[in-house]
């Protein structure tokens, strides 16, 4: 029997006993907690995803404290935020109306199969109803079971999964009642989350084809996404929650047989990487512009960075960043937010964007910059560990010689072109340049890497200096 991952929070020792023992029977290893603050603190780095809570009512505060029904129902409440769709069963004495009502109400459900399948996220037992409480871990532990036969197979040149991405991408097989799924790493963005492009098999043959990515957040609707060209974006398919250890999965659906990256081309097919570009650059020019207005560059540049952060973080590397209240004017329109080349992917001739967890409204260079700037420091991009360009080159970005020695120079060439032409003006321009480039030097990837550090130092030297004499 394939064991899944509870939670027990309970301090009288008998009953401690009776119920691991439960647990157990019905397929679960358990991690025990005896009071309210280690079990709030425990729960936090337990490896993997924790598959059932199950608590006490009546707790203490700490080891030696009187429990109370307060502290219970405090950790209830804790540990909901803490686990967004988590599944909890709790004990108590005596389950009145109105204890029955705190437990349960306003606590949602946790839904599969598109609500084929739900569980209460909070249950409510008295401690007398074994036969009822047994017969609910075995409705859970089934669920869990059928996630768990779903084959997964991966990229022979993937690293190992762990426990939450294993469970994550059968969590998505399972939702499209599919037995097997195929699962190839593709870039991940700014938050580092894992993205996939997920093919999904069923009893009688293909289900599914989609990207896939772990998100924190619940992804927000509208914006950016929603005004892009319906043949650039992946239209969302689904946003799973429920037995993903806190996370959601946004499923977005991918046209064509064997996407490539936009990353990958510029080293493999520099020309197709510009041509693809193109017709990115196109679809977003259709979209609807935003109002001109004139705001302080640290309020234009804040999506990379709160300014003073960045101020701080620049000085650590000799570079002195003037006051953020200095005024420029700006568009502020929908933006994707994180547009680098591994967020589009080529279909045939066709760019697809997909990832859109950052999208936000800001200047109109955020995309551009990201277009620009992002195979230069990106942890993915064949162009990050190559000669070009050099710290003297990225010294004067936007000069003529900036280009020489480029492998993708009609790629690049169209990005700054595109660049420039959204600008509007040249403090926007610098300030959301340097913005970018500082943020790159708080990750320890570009830290550890000296080349990518100092390409990185060396364009916001020259963007400080243009933005200080602007």
């Amino acid at each position: 029997m394939t064991r899944f991952h509870s939670v027990l929070v309970e301090d009288e020792p008998t009953a401690a006993t009776e119920t691991r023992a439960a647990l157990e029977a019905a397929g679960f290893s358990v991690a025990l907690f005896t009071d309210a603050s280690s079990a709030l603190s425990g729960t936090s780095v337990e490896p993997g995803p924790i598959d059932l809570l199950v608590l006490d009512r009546r707790l203490p505060l700490r080891h030696g404290n009187p429990a109370s029904d307060g502290v219970g129902d405090d950790l209830l409440d804790a540990l909901l935020q803490q686990q967004p769709d988590l599944v909890v069963i709790v004990f108590s004495g005596h389950t009145d109306l109105s204890h029955a009502q705190f437990a349960m109400a306003k606590r949602g459900i946790v839904s599969l199969r598109q609500n084929d399948i739900q569980f209460d996220r909070v249950t409510a037992f008295e401690k007398g109803q074994s036969l009822e409480f047994d017969t609910h871990l075995q409705e859970i532990h089934a669920c869990l079971s059928q996630m768990e036969d779903i084959q997964l197979e991966v990229a022979i040149d993937s690293e190992p999964l762990e426990p939450l991405t294993k469970r994550l991408l059968r969590r998505v097989g399972f939702e499209f009642e599919g037995t097997s799924v195929k699962a190839r790493p593709l870039a991940g963005g700014l938050t580092g989350s894992p993205v996939w492009l997920c093919d999904i098999e069923g009893t009688t043959g293909p289900v599914a084809r989609a990207v896939v990515k772990r998100q924190t957040i619940r992804p927000r609707q509208g914006g950016f996404q929603s005004l892009l060209p319906a043949p650039l974006t992946a239209g969302t398919v689904s946003i799973i929650n429920g037995f993903c250890g806190g996370f959601y999965v946004s499923v977005q659906q991918v046209a064509g047989a064997e996407p490539v990256p936009l990353l990958d081309l510029l080293a493999s097919d520099p020309t197709a990487a510009a041509q693809l570009l193109r017709s990115l650059l196109v679809g977003l020019s259709e979209i609807k512009l935003g109002q001109s207005v004139n705001r302080p560059i640290a309020a234009i540049a804040s999506s990379f960075g709160e300014w003073d952060t960045m101020q701080a973080r620049a000085a650590e590397h000799g570079i002195e960043v003037p006051p953020g209240s200095r005024i420029a004017t700006t568009v502020v329109a929908p933006q994707h937010g994180d547009l680098h080349p591994g967020n589009v992917l080529a279909v045939g001739e066709t760019p697809v964007v997909i990832d859109f967890d950052s999208q936000t409204d800001g200047s109109e260079l955020l995309d551009a910059v990201a277009l620009l700037l992002g195979p230069l420091f990106h942890r993915d991009s064949p162009l990050r560990n190559g000669a070009w360009p050099s710290e003297e080159q990225c010294g004067d970005i936007l000069g003529e010689t900036f280009l020489d020695g480029c492998p993708a120079t009609e790629y690049y060439a169209e990005a700054i072109d595109w660049l420039i032409k959204r600008k509007r003006s040249d403090r926007e321009l610098f300030a959301v340049l340097l913005a970018y480039v500082v943020r790159q030097l708080k990750y320890d990837d570009v830290l550890e890497d000296v080349q990518a550090m100092g390409r990185a130092i060396a364009i916001a030297r020259w963007a400080t200096e243009n933005l200080s004499n602007t």
